[in-house]
């Protein structure tokens, strides 16, 4: 839910890596979940940059 319902800019503005070191993720995931949750964050992020672009 942390991108549901934002705009292409809000989700740009969307502070994800704070959010990720408040949850302390690096203590409760794996290395290769962590890592597919910031890859999977980050192609959000280019899909939303590549829409805000677009307009």
């Amino acid at each position: 839910m942390l991108y549901s319902g934002k705009t292409a800019e809000e989700i740009l503005l969307t502070n994800v890596e704070g959010l990720f070191e408040r949850l302390d993720l690096g203590q409760h995931l794996s290395v290769n979940r962590r890592n597919g949750f910031y890859s999977m964050t980050l192609k959000i992020r280019e899909h939303a940059a590549q829409a805000v672009a677009a307009t």
